[in-house]
């Protein structure tokens, strides 16, 4: 300790009581051995689980979910709050959910997250189309990238109309990297326009969230611009030609500004009744003036 307090003399040795806890807690599942798997799928579940979805999961007859649940319970594993079959659980600390998950085989955690997205899209659709974003952790959990971008992609989309654009950025972001990821190693079966659309959409979020100014809004829509030209619909690229045409105006650059008005308004006029000509029109005025 020296005359301004202690001082540190070396890092810390990385999560030393985590681990502490992490043996202790596991010891403690170990002794539930009987029950240890319904918290096993409760962790791959998350960290707060209903009933109804922990029983379509498991497979298991009532009354040996139900006693499995109480000695969970009853050794402070898991918080209830309501009466089964309508009661929700969480584990008392994230870290009790973590070691739950991480007794867990990966094979073993990959079926189960299939089985949890499998179940969600069918028993639960209601609760899918609510939060498509649980939907596609699961899907990418199992290694299932295909679904997993259509689905990081609703979720991404539903945040945009709520205008939540920090999560939708989020959300498609992580389509996008499961996109770029399939493509570079494995045939996908992601359209162009596909990933035009996710690209966009991305963009448009990052407008949102951080402004037209901003580097990755920016680099954003540079990629919309590229993967436009990989598609014939040319009313499938004016989102990406009019955030391009947004980042020039933000950075008053005039010349590409321009070029990009004409190549919007010229490609929009020449579709029979497009919708989009009024703001290739209003594009082209802006920039006029």
């Amino acid at each position: 300790m020296g005359p301004q307090g202690w001082r540190l003399d070396g890092p810390l040795p990385p999560f030393a009581i985590p681990a502490t806890l992490q043996d202790s807690l596991a010891a403690r599942l170990d002794r539930l051995a009987p029950v240890k798997e319904i918290a096993q799928i409760g962790a791959a579940i998350g960290r707060e689980f209903s009933y109804p979805l922990l029983r379509a999961v498991a497979g298991r007859d009532e009354p040996a979910l139900r006693t499995a649940l109480v000695q969970l319970e009853e050794a402070e594993l898991l918080f209830r709050s309501g009466a089964p079959p309508d009661a929700r659980y969480t584990f008392k600390h994230a870290l009790v959910q973590d070691t739950a998950y991480e007794t867990l085989l990966k094979s073993r955690r990959q079926i189960l997250h299939r089985q949890i997205a499998d179940v969600l899209r069918g028993e639960f659709a209601a609760v899918a189309a609510a939060e498509p974003e649980l939907v596609a952790h699961h899907l990418t959990q199992a290694g299932l990238d295909e679904p997993a971008i259509e689905w990081w992609g609703k979720a991404g989309d539903q945040a945009l109309r709520r205008s939540a654009y920090k999560e939708a950025a989020a959300h498609l972001g992580k389509a996008i990297e499961l996109a770029d990821k399939l493509a570079a190693t494995a045939p996908s079966t992601t359209s162009a326009s596909s990933r035009l659309h996710l690209q966009s959409s991305y963009g448009q979020a990052l407008h949102w969230a951080e402004g037209f100014g901003a580097p990755a809004t920016a680099a954003a829509f540079a990629r919309a611009r590229e993967l436009a030209g990989q598609v014939e619909d040319p009313s499938e690229r004016f989102s990406a030609y009019w955030g391009i045409w947004g980042g020039h105006l933000n950075r008053s650059e005039p010349a590409p500004m321009r070029q990009m008005a004409e190549l919007f308004l010229r490609e929009a006029a020449a579709q029979p009744n497009c919708p989009e000509a009024l703001v290739g029109h209003r594009v082209s005025g802006h920039t006029c003036f």
